[in-house]
């Protein structure tokens, strides 16, 4: 899942005032920016397989320390503890939502996934395979970013004019992305893959900040 993520980062927002969206834009995205960066130093490995699935050309074959349920659950403890101590006018609350965000990735995923998401580091591995399907992959993706715009929409207020059409370029910017990844050729390695996936989670983050500056909280 690619744009889907961003769904409940933008949920979160509604739920906690004082998280800033470009955090949870990061927090629901934290595995992956390991992810790249562990598939670039060799630590989980993937290969490109053209046609590997209707809807993705990776083989997600070895990523334990990522996206294994266990390791969200780390992933998860570390977040809560880290934002906790760095955001302390977030409160508990805000370090919470943080960890839902970040578990939500695994919950995601499990959805698109074909069984390449592990429990433990080893061992039996899930997924419910939506990405076999274009379509339906696309649909849920779309649908749960535009659940969570809804409700970000709804616990915010333009400051300005540009907070009003702001929301909006975001998700068209998300959309295009989304479009691309799906109509673009696969990359020739995944070496080349991951330094590219690694700068758009950051580069949405970017994205979600700008955004966030246009709009106030009810």
């Amino acid at each position: 899942m690619f744009v889907g993520h961003y769904g409940p980062a933008l949920m979160g927002k509604a739920a906690a005032k004082s998280v800033k969206l470009w955090h949870l834009f990061l927090a629901v995205q934290i595995v992956d920016v390991f992810w790249a960066i562990f598939i670039m130093t060799g630590i989980e490995q993937a290969r490109v397989v053209p046609g590997f699935l209707e809807a993705s050309h990776l083989d997600l074959y070895h990523m334990p320390y990522t996206h294994s349920l266990v390791a969200t659950l780390v992933w998860m403890l570390a977040g809560l503890i880290f934002y906790r101590l760095v955001r302390p006018a977030a409160g508990w609350s805000g370090a919470v939502i943080i960890a839902l965000a970040i578990g939500s990735h695994w919950l995601t995923d499990l959805v698109v996934h074909t069984q390449d998401l592990p429990i433990m580091l080893d061992g039996p591995m899930v997924g419910f395979g939506l990405w076999e399907s274009l379509l339906w992959s696309q649909v849920a993706e779309v649908s749960l970013l535009l659940v969570g715009m809804v409700f970000y929409l709804k616990s915010t207020s333009p400051k300005s004019g540009l907070g009003r059409i702001a929301p909006w370029l975001l998700f068209g910017f998300l959309l295009i992305l989304q479009a691309y990844n799906q109509i673009a050729p696969p990359p020739e390695n995944i070496q080349e893959m991951a330094p590219l996936a690694l700068a758009s989670y950051l580069l949405l983050a970017g994205a979600a900040a700008l955004t966030d500056m246009t709009r106030t909280s009810r």
